[in-house]
């Protein structure tokens, strides 16, 4: 092929990226944009995750974005605004420790999450772009437990392990409609129940004053919340699936005394119940990327 056909080949691929590129809404062009978010790892042992962070990545993330990983149970945390400055958002994902131990990294993370919703606030002040929280399980309840709310074991006296059926309100649906998502298949019985894998010992007892009941079931009264309008908590985990749970949590759970028999037959019994996994996914990463 001649340089002059090599030519007009390249600029008919470049042309015809850029009115692709056009042709898409202005959210999902800034969507598609590269963006920088940090990941507070919270998990020091790696038998409780399977390729870690992976899974949330593939959730929120595009291939063009940046993460940087902080190790909360190292201490570490971006505590500076000109660090804080830096991200789109922040992710929180779970735990084997529970968020009210006694330990002066969990107390730190909890400081950070005050200090991280005064920047919140001083960024929505200023004009400037809120970077987004999502905190998933140990997450979750760090959020509620720093925040002004209470997290304890869970109020059924078992480690939950397995799908979960969660009854959303109104604001759920209000969420989907702001951020646009679809949600027709997110609804289990096609009007408001949603279905997730969980896995914890602990769950939210209480949630901050300011935050708003999503959703909620028989083992977790506070399943989803928001506080304000930029920080997003939800107990259930849309990152795993049935094996992460076979494979990786039940072994650690197995015959304690808060995970008898009874509750392993209805594990393995959850297998069948239909999840909203997809749909839950799309809802995340539209407000992580917002």
């Amino acid at each position: 092929m001649s340089h002059l056909k090599v030519i007009v080949a390249s600029a008919a691929v470049a042309g015809a990226g850029l009115v692709a590129w056009f042709t898409l809404s202005p959210k999902r062009r800034q969507s598609l944009k590269s963006r920088r978010f940090a990941i507070i790892d919270c998990e020091s042992k790696p038998t409780w995750m399977k390729d870690y962070p992976k899974p949330w990545q593939n959730i929120l993330g595009e291939r063009s974005d940046e993460w940087k990983i902080y190790k909360a149970y190292n201490d570490e945390f971006p505590w500076t605004d000109s660090e804080l400055e830096q991200f789109d958002a922040f992710l929180l994902p779970g735990s084997h420790n529970s968020t009210y131990e006694d330990l002066p990294w969990i107390k730190n993370l909890h400081k950070w999450l005050n200090l991280v919703q005064g920047f919140q606030n001083q960024q929505r002040a200023a004009g400037k772009h809120v970077p987004k929280v999502i905190g998933s399980c140990f997450g979750s309840q760090s959020i509620a437990h720093a925040l002004g709310g209470k997290t304890a074991p869970n109020l059924v006296g078992h480690f939950k392990l397995g799908a979960e059926q969660l009854q959303t309100t109104d604001a759920f649906a209000a969420l989907c409609k702001r951020l646009n998502v679809e949600t027709k298949d997110m609804f289990i019985d096609g009007k408001s129940v949603i279905g997730l894998l969980e896995s914890h010992g602990d769950c939210a007892h209480a949630i901050p004053k300011d935050a708003t009941l999503l959703a909620s079931s028989s083992t977790a009264p506070h399943e989803i919340f928001m506080v304000g309008d930029s920080i997003l908590a939800l107990q259930g985990h849309p990152d795993l699936d049935f094996s992460d749970l076979r494979d990786r949590i039940l072994p650690n759970v197995h015959g304690t005394a808060r995970f008898n028999e009874e509750r392993e037959k209805e594990f393995f019994a959850s297998e069948k119940q239909p999840l909203s996994h997809a749909p839950m996914s799309k809802l995340l990463k539209a407000f992580f990327r917002s």
